[in-house]
C-alpha cells in the first residue's frame, strides 16, 4: 500500500510539472459522437501507455511513457466537443515531449533529454486520431 501511494504521488507530481512545461499543442477534429470519441481516445492511450492519469470531468489523460510510432513520449491529451462546418464531433488536443536517451562518453550511463517538440505532438495526435477513426469505421461495418 505504501509503495502504491508513493508511485501515485510521483505520477501526480511528475505530470503536474510536465503539464506546466508544455508550450505547443497540436489538435485534430474527428467527426462523430463526442462521448464515444472520448472513450476511444482513452482506449488508444491506455493501449500505448505505461502509466496513465486521467480526469474524466475535464476529459484529459496524462502519461509519462507513451510508445507510439516507434517513439516514446510524455503526453497530455484532451478531448473536447467541437463543431466544424455543421459537423459535430470532438477535438483531440495533444501536448507532448519526445523522450530521447543518449549515451555519454561511451560509458554505461545514459542521460534522458526531453525537448519540447511540436512535431512530436503532431505525430502523437495524428496517430491517436487515425486509430479512433479506424475504431469508428469498424463499429460502422459491424452494424
Amino acid at each position: 500500500m505504501r509503495t502504491l501511494f508513493s508511485v501515485a504521488v510521483f505520477v501526480v507530481v511528475a505530470l503536474a510539472g510536465v503539464q506546466s512545461s508544455f508550450a505547443e499543442v497540436a489538435s485534430v477534429f474527428v467527426k462523430g459522437d463526442p462521448q464515444q470519441c472520448w472513450l476511444d481516445v482513452k482506449q488508444v492511450v491506455l493501449r500505448h501507455s505505461h502509466v496513465v492519469l486521467e480526469n474524466e470531468r475535464k476529459k484529459t489523460i496524462g502519461t509519462n511513457s507513451m510508445t507510439i510510432l516507434g517513439g516514446d513520449y510524455i503526453a497530455m491529451v484532451q478531448v473536447s466537443q467541437d463543431k466544424v462546418k455543421d459537423e459535430i464531433g470532438c477535438r483531440i488536443s495533444v501536448s507532448s515531449r519526445e523522450r530521447k536517451v543518449y549515451t555519454v562518453d561511451d560509458s554505461s550511463s545514459t542521460v534522458t533529454r526531453e525537448p519540447t517538440d511540436f512535431q512530436a505532438s503532431l505525430r502523437v495526435v495524428n496517430e491517436i486520431a487515425a486509430e479512433v477513426k479506424k475504431m469508428k469505421e469498424s463499429r460502422g461495418r459491424s452494424r
